[in-house]
């Protein structure tokens, strides 16, 4: 379970999460929300513009770096961003940095605020990034960041 959901603290709490969970099948959307974490901080990457906070967005918004990546490459935003996110919460940071799975490779990617790619991770089917498991893109992007998740 998710590092947020594990904070329970009586029996009665575990049973109620454990029977509103066996409701919902492991792809509905309403199981993969009730796992997300709200908000995730970056720190300690060697690309600094990334060590950020992040908060969950909708789908429906797309990253302005990413959009920004898409009208220099000749691609079209919105449905190349539909193609990658396939509809998932994705995180953004106040400069413009973001974290979102990448459907088509399953990998969660750290981008900087221009769009730039920074780090990737193997996705682990939780709707949250993982915390672990980081590789700069770039040698020069060591060290690697840590992820902590917060349960705001």
């Amino acid at each position: 379970l998710h590092a947020c959901m594990l904070r329970l603290t009586s029996k009665r709490k575990v049973f109620a999460l454990v029977t509103a969970l066996s409701s919902f099948s492991s792809a509905s959307n309403a199981y993969q929300m009730s796992l997300s974490a709200s908000s995730v901080i970056v720190s300690g990457g060697g690309v600094r513009s990334v060590n950020q906070a992040y908060t969950a967005k909708e789908a429906s918004e797309i990253p302005e770096g990413f959009a920004k990546v898409c009208r220099g490459q000749g691609w079209d935003t919105k449905s190349t961003w539909e193609k990658l996110n396939k509809g998932k919460s994705w995180y953004g940071a106040e400069n413009g940095a973001y974290i979102y799975l990448n459907e088509m490779d399953g990998k969660w990617w750290i981008d900087a605020p221009s769009g730039e790619g920074v780090y990737i991770a193997k996705g682990d089917g939780s709707p949250s990034p993982v915390l672990s498991g980081w590789t700069p893109l770039d040698p020069s992007y060591a060290p690697v960041p840590t992820l902590t998740d917060t349960c705001s």
